[in-house]
């Protein structure tokens, strides 16, 4: 027995067949695009003066979303923050009167806090080859999975442990 379609159910087939294609090829595209890699970093959310600065000290424009680079410098001013993507299982706040400099390689991640204090959240361990130091005048903070907040000479942890290194190279393993 013969089945014959007429010319609209055969477009329609076609136009919905058309559209399951394209909302694959959407879904993955988006997808792709959505997900912020283990080496880009991006502004999350800012309130009140933030300013960026690039390797050279020159200040540059801030839009939203802005993907930042290795030598750029953020600084936030009084009653202001800055919140920064790492990827979708790191975030950074910068408290008022912070400045930060962020140095990457790869995969090797160090935010040097020249000034006032920030709050850290990694919610799922860092892989193998992936590293990420907080570092101030005086101590190095190694961030494997936990979330904290530092200032110059202080670290509080809110849940999980790390490793804090002086300058001279002790270490010490700190709890929350």
């Amino acid at each position: 027995m013969k089945v014959k379609l007429s010319k609209g159910a055969i477009i329609g087939i076609c136009a919905g067949a058309a559209a399951i294609v394209i909302g694959l090829i959407l879904f993955f595209v988006i997808r792709a695009n959505s997900n912020l890699t283990a080496t880009t970093i991006r502004f999350l959310r800012m309130q009140g003066t933030v300013s960026l600065f690039d390797a050279k000290d020159k200040n540059v424009s801030i839009t939203e979303n802005m993907r930042l680079k290795n030598g750029n410098k953020v600084k936030t001013d009084l009653k202001s923050f800055a919140s920064l993507g790492l990827d979708d299982y790191k975030i950074i706040s910068l408290d008022q009167e912070s400045k930060t400099d962020i140095k990457q390689k790869g995969k090797k991640l160090e935010l040097y806090l020249e000034s006032g204090a920030l709050y850290f959240n990694v919610t799922k361990p860092l892989e193998d080859d992936e590293t990420f130091d907080i570092s101030t005048s005086t101590m190095i903070v190694g961030i494997r999975g936990t979330c904290g907040y530092v200032n110059a000479d202080e670290l509080y942890l809110i849940e999980g442990h790390t490793v804090v290194s002086d300058k001279a190279g002790n270490t010490v393993d700190v709890y929350a």
